[in-house]
């Protein structure tokens, strides 16, 4: 008991005892009663910053679970961005081998063209050929005209030559008609050439726009396989700094616990001295503390009510931005 001061009177000689025991009684009595309002006010701010340290703790893990997310989806991305960009590569290379092909084509083409001209000009030259077959022909058929002529005149010593040159100029009859018929052939025959030259000239131009096309396809393709490597390249330098940033979200997580653990023990700490401190009779201070000390009591049940309150608020998912925001403002009025 700290209120029990000396009130009777002593003697002279003990009068300087009696009032330094009544002020050492009294600066302990108010050294006791600071302990106590300390305590108290110690109390409620550790137990303010455990309930923040708590509410830091559940935003941390949450954060690192939206980061993990966020990880494993980069990881898709770059593993179905990498799949693309070998795709692009593989159609790059099949791109080259059509490219090849199309040039070969072409080439057999302008091949196909060079051996019908040839064709076309060794027609030419039978053509002559027949034509001196007609001539030599008709110029036979007209000899036995000739011949005919000049054995009706011998009369009956020109039979036998006449019946001869009859032969010879049907013969000859036959021969302008086959080189007709020859004529009429190479003459079909030299139109179908052209034909086919032209058809084989087509088809040398559509390969030549497919080849032109597929350059470009190649040209697109190209870029596409560059962009996508730069696009994996930046995925993955992403999701490294993600994979880093939750590796540092995880620590914080862990700060935060071993700081809510540290406060927790402060409070219990602070708790067992207020009860060591509270067995003291400080009488009106005691009085004057205990009103503190309900005051601050009071004032850290209400924050803790609004954390509480906060972090509910927090959990519904409808909202969970917007209260993620509101919470990062209230722990930074904090």
């Amino acid at each position: 008991d700290l209120t029990a001061e000396i009130r009777a009177e002593f003697p002279p000689a003990y009068v300087a005892l009696h009032s330094d025991f009544n002020e050492a009684l009294a600066s302990l009595r108010e050294l006791i009663g600071s302990v106590i309002e300390s305590a108290a006010t110690i109390r409620t701010g550790s137990g303010e910053i455990a309930q923040a340290s708590e509410d830091l703790a559940r935003r941390t893990e949450a954060n690192a679970a939206s980061l993990e997310e966020t990880s494993a989806a980069l990881s898709q991305i770059d593993e179905r961005i990498g799949a693309t960009a070998k795709a692009a590569v593989q159609t790059v290379k099949r791109a080259d081998s059509a490219i090849s092909t199309v040039s070969g084509g072409r080439g057999v083409a302008d091949e196909a063209v060079q051996a019908m001209t040839r064709v076309s000009e060794s027609a030419k030259g039978i053509n002559d050929v027949i034509e001196g077959v007609d001539k030599i022909a008709f110029q036979t058929r007209v000899l036995a005209m000739n011949a005919a002529v000049e054995a009706g005149r011998a009369g009956d010593a020109g039979r036998g030559f006449a019946v001869v040159a009859d032969l010879v100029s049907a013969l000859a009859m036959r021969a302008e008609e086959e080189a007709g018929r020859a004529r009429d052939q190479l003459t079909a025959t030299q139109d179908d050439i052209g034909a086919a030259v032209e058809m084989v000239q087509k088809v040398d131009g559509a390969l030549a726009d497919i080849a032109e096309g597929v350059s470009e396809v190649h040209s697109l393709l190209g870029g596409m396989a560059t962009d996508n490597e730069a696009q994996a390249t930046a995925i993955s330098q992403i999701a490294s700094a993600v994979g880093s940033m939750d590796q540092a979200t995880q620590q914080n997580a862990s700060m935060v616990e071993e700081t809510s653990a540290a406060a927790l023990s402060l409070s219990g700490e602070v708790n067992a001295l207020s009860e060591r401190a509270s067995q003291f009779d400080v009488g009106t201070a005691a009085q004057g503390g205990s009103a503190r000390v309900a005051s601050l009591r009071a004032r850290s049940d209400a924050k803790a009510l609004q954390a509480k309150a906060a972090a509910a608020v927090a959990a519904m998912p409808a909202l969970a931005v917007a209260n993620d925001r509101a919470a990062n403002e209230d722990w930074t009025s904090f």
